[in-house]
């Protein structure tokens, strides 16, 4: 191919445009015309994108601040009730005075009655065990016959009784 001519003139751009380097740089003007368009709408986008994050972020910031304070509420309405169910048990109304006092009631009637059989108990006489009357008691109690007589022998720990063994020291 020809080299272009170096006078500058009519006959310059003549070459120019008949090699096609009028057009070419024609097309890298347009293609800069675009893509500086396309710079712009990605710049845009970018900016919202940022901005719905930015919106996401504070969303979510509301909405946990607003679980926060929904807990805080439910938390302050459990001690309330619990504050004021500890209050009335302390204090108590008239239902719960009167049941109250009917359970003490009957816890001091059991009291009253265990005591009473208790006393009953340690005043009878309780017989030994092991230890059996000899004939010469008996027949002087006019009981008759005392049948056998023995007595259990223990030695040191050992003792005769069921469901025991021997029981020495070694």
């Amino acid at each position: 191919m020809c080299e272009a001519p170096d006078i500058p003139g009519p006959f310059d751009n003549l070459w120019n445009d008949a090699v096609g380097v009028t057009a070419a740089k024609n097309e890298a003007k347009e293609a800069a015309k675009e893509q500086e368009r396309l710079n712009q709408i990605a710049e845009q986008r970018n900016a919202e994108i940022e901005a719905n994050r930015l919106e996401q972020i504070r969303i979510a910031n509301a909405a946990t601040a607003a679980q926060q304070e929904a807990a805080a509420a439910g938390s302050a309405a459990i001690q309330e009730v619990q504050q004021q169910a500890e209050t009335a048990f302390v204090v108590g109304g008239s239902a719960n005075a009167a049941e109250i006092s009917e359970r003490n009631a009957a816890i001091s009637a059991a009291n009253s009655a265990a005591t009473t059989s208790q006393g009953i108990l340690s005043k009878q006489k309780k017989k030994k065990k092991g230890l059996r009357i000899s004939p010469k008691d008996a027949y002087a109690k006019g009981e008759g016959s005392a049948g056998t007589t023995s007595a259990s022998l223990k030695i040191g720990s050992q003792g005769v009784a069921a469901g025991t063994g021997t029981n020495l020291p070694v």
